[in-house]
C-alpha cells in the first residue's frame, strides 16, 4: 500500500506542498500517481525464481496546460517526488528494480485538459533496454518447495577504463596510510572498511548508514579478508550494481563504482 493510501506514514506530508500546487480543475497528482502504480502492476513480470521485476523508466505525456504547469513549478523536483513514492511502493510490494526509477514529462498539443498517458520500460544502470525473461503468469503459478540458496561466486568487475568518478573527491587525497583499510567514498564522505565484516544500509544501526529511500535497511555486506574485499547483496529490493552490472556479489577492484538506489559508492584500495 502506497503513501497515498496510508496517510500516517509521513511521506505524504513531505510532498503535500508539491501536490497543493495543482487546482481542482487541473491534473491531480494523486491520479497520476495511481496511474503510475497501475502501470507498474500491469507490466510486472514474475520470474521462475519468484522475483517480480517491474519497469523503472516512465514517459508521461501531458496536455499543454498540465505540461506548462509542471514546467513552471519545476518538472525535475516533481519527478523526483513521484520517483521516491514509486520506490516506496515497490519496496512495500517486494518488487525488484533494475536501477533507479526515472520519470520524464513530454507535451502533446492535441490532448484535452488534464489528460495524460504513460508508457514504461525496463532499463539497466546504463540506460539500455532490458530483455524480457521467461515469466510465470498468474495462471501457471504453482506452489513450489523453497529452493536451496545457491552458493554465490563473486564476480570480478574491472573498473571502466574511461569511467568518470561518481564524486569529485580526488583519490590522491585519501589517507590510506593512516590505517591501511580499504575505503568507500559516498557523497564526498570517506568510510573505512576497518572490520572483517560490515553492513551498509538505511538502518541507523548499520555499520554504514545511508539516507536513501532506494536502499534497503540492510542492503550490502562487505567481507574483508586481507587484500580481498567482497561485496554482496543481502536480498535487497533494488539490487547491487558494480560498474553498471547487476550482480549478487563481486570481488571489488580499486576504482570500482557501486550503485544502490540513487547512491553511487567509490571503492578505493592501495
Amino acid at each position: 500500500m502506497s503513501f497515498f493510501e496510508k496517510f500516517e506514514n509521513g511521506i505524504e506530508n513531505a510532498v503535500n506542498s508539491v501536490f497543493s500546487k495543482f487546482g481542482s480543475n487541473e491534473l491531480k497528482p494523486v491520479d497520476l500517481m495511481t496511474s503510475l502504480k497501475n502501470e507498474i502492476d500491469t507490466k510486472a513480470v514474475t520470474l521462475p525464481d519468484g522475483r517480480v521485476e517491474i519497469p523503472n523508466r516512465f514517459s508521461v505525456t501531458l496536455s499543454s496546460d498540465s505540461y506548462d504547469k509542471v514546467e513552471s513549478w519545476g518538472a525535475e523536483t516533481f519527478a523526483d517526488e513521484l520517483s521516491d513514492s514509486l520506490v516506496n511502493y515497490a519496496t512495500q510490494q517486494g518488487f525488484t528494480l533494475f536501477g533507479p526509477i526515472n520519470i520524464r514529462f513530454q507535451e502533446d498539443l492535441e490532448m484535452g485538459k488534464a489528460q495524460f498517458a504513460i508508457e514504461s520500460e525496463k532499463v539497466d544502470q546504463n540506460g539500455n533496454m532490458v530483455k524480457e525473461k521467461h515469466s510465470k503468469t498468474p495462471e501457471n503459478l504453482i506452489d513450489e518447495p523453497e529452493p536451496t540458496p545457491p552458493t554465490i561466486t563473486p564476480t570480478v568487475v574491472q573498473p571502466a577504463a574511461a569511467s568518470v568518478p561518481a564524486t569529485e573527491v580526488n583519490p590522491a587525497s585519501f589517507d590510506f596510510a593512516a590505517s591501511g583499510s580499504p575505503q568507500l567514498v559516498i557523497d564526498e564522505q570517506i568510510f573505512e572498511l576497518s572490520k572483517p565484516q560490515m553492513i551498509l544500509g538505511r538502518d541507523e544501526n548499520a555499520d554504514i548508514s545511508i539516507n536513501d529511500k532506494g536502499i534497503s535497511r540492510r542492503h550490502l555486506k562487505f567481507k574483508i579478508d586481507g587484500r580481498k574485499v567482497i561485496v554482496s547483496d543481502m536480498g535487497s529490493t533494488n539490487g547491487l550494481f558494480v560498474e553498471g552490472h547487476h550482480t549478487p556479489a563481486a570481488l571489488l577492484q580499486n576504482g570500482n563504482v557501486i550503485t544502490i538506489g540513487r547512491t553511487k559508492i567509490n571503492f578505493h584500495q592501495l
